[in-house]
């Protein structure tokens, strides 16, 4: 089977990959050779790639790195099989958020200018998660791992989505949820 990969993809990524498996690598720049359009699957990881799958005829199976596919949807001819990553970056995004949500609630970055220029006066008061609400936009695989991870914190939680389902609203909420 011939695996099209971008063609800055680390080597380490591509280690351990079953015996039979060709990897050939889509350029960044100009035309893919014939070798990329007889791939039977493809990662693509630009919107370069996604339209040139139109044009791979061994094409079966595109998967992306990503949990969104919209992106590359609308490129994928019919009868091929198309995978996302939803779960894969669950953990890894919704800690980074919970961090980004604790440091702009507790003013890390101006208490550490503060530390570092030794000028502790003024009443400069950290917030508290406690008690607040969060909204989460986007209440996929990744908008629930960021709920789990805020459960301990006692916020009060509003989700919305593309589609509406129990306890979730959609984007025409948006506004009036803001």
């Amino acid at each position: 089977m011939r695996l099209a990969v971008a063609d800055d993809v680390r080597p380490v990524y591509l280690s351990g990959l079953p015996e039979g498996v060709e990897v050939v690598r889509f350029p960044a720049k100009g035309e893919p050779g014939p070798e990329v359009l007889e791939a039977e699957f493809v990662v693509p990881t630009r919107r370069r790639m996604a339209e040139a799958l139109a044009r791979m005829p061994r094409l079966r199976v595109v998967q992306t790195i990503s949990a969104g596919v919209d992106w590359v949807l609308p490129h994928v001819p019919p009868g091929v099989t198309l995978a996302d990553a939803r779960g894969v970056h669950d953990v890894a995004v919704s800690e980074w958020v919970l961090t980004a949500l604790l440091t702009s609630v507790k003013r890390v970055p101006e208490l550490w200018e503060r530390q570092q220029a030794a000028a502790w006066e003024g009443g400069l008061r950290p917030g508290e998660l406690w008690g607040q609400t969060v909204l989460i936009l986007g209440y996929g695989s990744i908008g629930r791992a960021v709920e789990a991870r805020l459960a301990p914190f006692g916020v009060r939680v509003l989700r919305v989505a593309r589609r509406p389902r129990l306890g979730v609203q959609t984007l025409e909420a948006l506004a009036e949820l803001l």
